[in-house]
Protein backbone atom coordinates (compact mmCIF):
# COMPACT_ATOMS: atom_id res chain seq x y z
CA UNK A 1 0.00 0.00 0.00
CA UNK A 2 1.45 3.18 -0.61
CA UNK A 3 0.62 6.89 1.47
CA UNK A 4 0.30 10.03 -0.06
CA UNK A 5 2.18 12.67 2.58
CA UNK A 6 -1.12 12.94 4.50
CA UNK A 7 -1.92 9.15 4.89
CA UNK A 8 -4.25 8.96 2.43
CA UNK A 9 -4.44 5.80 0.39
CA UNK A 10 -2.64 6.24 -3.26
CA UNK A 11 -2.73 2.90 -4.18
CA UNK A 12 -3.25 -0.84 -2.74
CA UNK A 13 -2.30 -4.47 -4.17
CA UNK A 14 -3.74 -7.20 -2.76
CA UNK A 15 -6.21 -10.29 -3.51
CA UNK A 16 -9.45 -9.80 -5.51
CA UNK A 17 -12.40 -8.75 -3.14
CA UNK A 18 -15.19 -10.97 -3.40
CA UNK A 19 -17.77 -9.57 -6.12
CA UNK A 20 -21.62 -10.49 -4.44
CA UNK A 21 -23.72 -7.88 -5.68
CA UNK A 22 -26.32 -8.68 -2.92
CA UNK A 23 -23.74 -7.35 -0.26
CA UNK A 24 -22.77 -3.86 -1.95
CA UNK A 25 -27.00 -3.54 -1.93
CA UNK A 26 -27.54 -4.65 1.64
CA UNK A 27 -24.46 -1.90 2.80
CA UNK A 28 -26.21 0.64 0.30
CA UNK A 29 -30.36 0.31 1.40
CA UNK A 30 -28.67 0.27 5.51
CA UNK A 31 -29.32 3.69 5.59
CA UNK A 32 -32.95 3.44 4.88
CA UNK A 33 -33.96 0.24 6.46
CA UNK A 34 -32.55 0.52 10.03
CA UNK A 35 -29.67 -1.59 9.68
CA UNK A 36 -27.14 1.61 9.87
CA UNK A 37 -28.45 2.71 13.32
CA UNK A 38 -27.93 -1.20 14.54
CA UNK A 39 -24.37 -1.04 13.07
CA UNK A 40 -23.58 2.65 14.37
CA UNK A 41 -24.88 2.06 17.60
CA UNK A 42 -22.65 -1.05 17.89
CA UNK A 43 -19.62 0.85 16.87
CA UNK A 44 -20.10 3.35 19.27
CA UNK A 45 -20.76 1.47 21.62
CA UNK A 46 -17.49 -0.63 21.35
CA UNK A 47 -15.49 2.88 21.24
CA UNK A 48 -17.43 3.97 24.48
CA UNK A 49 -16.40 1.01 26.29
CA UNK A 50 -12.98 1.37 24.93
CA UNK A 51 -12.59 4.70 26.29
CA UNK A 52 -13.96 4.37 29.48
CA UNK A 53 -11.71 1.51 30.43
CA UNK A 54 -8.62 3.53 29.36
CA UNK A 55 -9.64 6.66 31.02
CA UNK A 56 -10.65 5.10 34.00
CA UNK A 57 -7.63 2.24 33.85
CA UNK A 58 -5.27 4.32 32.96
CA UNK A 59 -5.50 7.53 33.20
CA UNK A 60 -7.22 6.89 36.38
CA UNK A 61 -9.84 9.46 36.24
CA UNK A 62 -12.90 8.42 37.31
CA UNK A 63 -14.95 11.10 37.00
CA UNK A 64 -14.71 11.47 33.25
CA UNK A 65 -14.46 7.35 33.00
CA UNK A 66 -18.17 8.20 34.96
CA UNK A 67 -19.39 10.98 32.41
CA UNK A 68 -18.02 8.39 29.43
CA UNK A 69 -20.41 5.38 30.96
CA UNK A 70 -23.32 8.11 31.57
CA UNK A 71 -23.62 8.86 28.09
CA UNK A 72 -22.61 5.55 26.55
CA UNK A 73 -26.12 4.34 28.87
CA UNK A 74 -28.35 6.38 26.11
CA UNK A 75 -26.81 4.89 23.36
CA UNK A 76 -29.06 1.86 24.16
CA UNK A 77 -32.14 3.62 23.53
CA UNK A 78 -30.57 5.63 20.30
CA UNK A 79 -32.55 5.48 17.05
CA UNK A 80 -31.62 7.22 14.82
CA UNK A 81 -28.22 7.80 13.21
CA UNK A 82 -28.16 11.74 14.19
CA UNK A 83 -28.85 10.79 18.05
CA UNK A 84 -25.86 8.50 18.12
CA UNK A 85 -22.93 10.78 16.79
CA UNK A 86 -24.63 13.36 19.15
CA UNK A 87 -23.58 10.82 21.88
CA UNK A 88 -20.93 10.25 20.25
CA UNK A 89 -19.51 13.85 20.47
CA UNK A 90 -20.85 13.74 24.41
CA UNK A 91 -18.31 11.93 25.27
CA UNK A 92 -15.34 12.23 22.80
CA UNK A 93 -15.64 15.92 25.33
CA UNK A 94 -15.55 14.05 28.19
CA UNK A 95 -12.58 11.93 26.65
CA UNK A 96 -10.77 14.26 25.68
CA UNK A 97 -10.85 16.70 28.22
CA UNK A 98 -9.30 14.35 29.94
CA UNK A 99 -6.36 13.65 27.74
CA UNK A 100 -5.71 18.08 27.59
CA UNK A 101 -2.86 17.62 30.92
CA UNK A 102 -1.48 14.05 30.39
CA UNK A 103 2.63 14.75 30.36
CA UNK A 104 4.65 13.97 27.03
CA UNK A 105 7.90 12.94 28.67
CA UNK A 106 11.08 13.61 26.55
CA UNK A 107 14.62 12.95 27.20
CA UNK A 108 16.22 14.72 29.85
CA UNK A 109 18.41 16.36 27.73
CA UNK A 110 16.16 17.78 25.20
CA UNK A 111 13.50 19.09 27.35
CA UNK A 112 14.97 22.53 27.39
CA UNK A 113 14.79 22.96 23.60
CA UNK A 114 11.30 21.38 23.50
CA UNK A 115 8.10 23.81 23.21
CA UNK A 116 5.93 24.15 26.04
CA UNK A 117 3.00 23.27 24.11
CA UNK A 118 4.71 19.91 23.44
CA UNK A 119 4.93 19.22 26.66
CA UNK A 120 1.44 18.07 27.54
CA UNK A 121 -1.21 16.56 25.23
CA UNK A 122 -2.83 19.30 25.12
CA UNK A 123 -6.18 20.26 22.82
CA UNK A 124 -6.95 17.72 19.92
CA UNK A 125 -7.83 21.12 18.02
CA UNK A 126 -5.90 23.31 16.05
CA UNK A 127 -6.02 27.05 16.55
CA UNK A 128 -5.21 26.72 12.75
CA UNK A 129 -7.99 25.06 11.54
CA UNK A 130 -10.45 24.37 14.72
CA UNK A 131 -10.47 20.80 14.00
CA UNK A 132 -8.00 18.07 15.03
CA UNK A 133 -6.97 17.42 11.08
CA UNK A 134 -3.50 19.68 11.74
CA UNK A 135 -1.81 18.94 15.13
CA UNK A 136 0.06 21.38 16.25
CA UNK A 137 2.55 18.95 19.55
CA UNK A 138 3.96 14.90 18.35
CA UNK A 139 1.32 13.42 20.77
CA UNK A 140 -1.31 14.39 18.08
CA UNK A 141 0.46 14.33 15.84
CA UNK A 142 1.33 10.50 16.22
CA UNK A 143 -2.15 10.07 16.92
CA UNK A 144 -3.19 11.20 13.21
CA UNK A 145 -1.04 9.17 11.84
CA UNK A 146 -1.83 6.09 13.47
CA UNK A 147 -5.31 7.09 12.33
CA UNK A 148 -4.59 7.11 8.68
CA UNK A 149 -2.03 3.42 8.91
CA UNK A 150 -5.81 2.01 10.85
CA UNK A 151 -8.00 3.84 8.13
CA UNK A 152 -5.96 2.35 5.46
CA UNK A 153 -5.99 -0.95 7.03
CA UNK A 154 -9.98 -0.41 7.69
CA UNK A 155 -10.18 0.19 3.89
CA UNK A 156 -8.14 -2.81 2.74
CA UNK A 157 -10.44 -5.04 5.17
CA UNK A 158 -13.61 -4.22 3.74
CA UNK A 159 -12.56 -4.10 0.25
CA UNK A 160 -11.30 -8.16 1.20
CA UNK A 161 -14.97 -8.69 2.60
CA UNK A 162 -16.46 -7.46 -0.67
CA UNK A 163 -17.74 -4.04 1.31
CA UNK A 164 -17.37 -0.90 -0.31
CA UNK A 165 -15.06 1.44 2.06
CA UNK A 166 -16.51 4.70 0.96
CA UNK A 167 -20.25 3.83 1.64
CA UNK A 168 -20.17 4.36 5.53
CA UNK A 169 -23.48 3.92 8.33
CA UNK A 170 -22.01 6.49 10.21
CA UNK A 171 -19.88 8.98 8.81
CA UNK A 172 -21.73 11.03 6.36
CA UNK A 173 -20.85 10.49 2.34
CA UNK A 174 -18.17 12.59 1.41
CA UNK A 175 -16.17 12.91 -1.72
CA UNK A 176 -12.75 11.28 -1.34
CA UNK A 177 -13.74 10.20 1.92
CA UNK A 178 -13.76 6.25 2.71
CA UNK A 179 -16.62 6.79 5.06
CA UNK A 180 -17.11 2.96 5.68
CA UNK A 181 -13.75 2.68 6.67
CA UNK A 182 -13.49 5.35 9.30
CA UNK A 183 -16.82 3.85 11.20
CA UNK A 184 -14.82 0.44 11.19
CA UNK A 185 -12.06 2.66 13.08
CA UNK A 186 -14.05 3.99 15.55
CA UNK A 187 -13.49 0.04 17.28
CA UNK A 188 -10.15 0.41 17.70
CA UNK A 189 -9.36 4.41 18.19
CA UNK A 190 -8.94 3.77 22.13
CA UNK A 191 -6.67 1.02 21.34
Amino acid sequence: MMLNRLGKVRMMTGPTSPSEAWLRRAQALALGNGTAVRIARELISVKLKGQEVLIREKLKNVSAANAIAEVHAHLARADEIDVIRGIESRAASEYWSAWRDVPVLFARKDVNRVPTHWVRFGSRHSPLTGGPRLSVNPANSLLNYTNAVAESECRLAASACGLDPGMGFLHTDTANRESLALDLIETIRPY
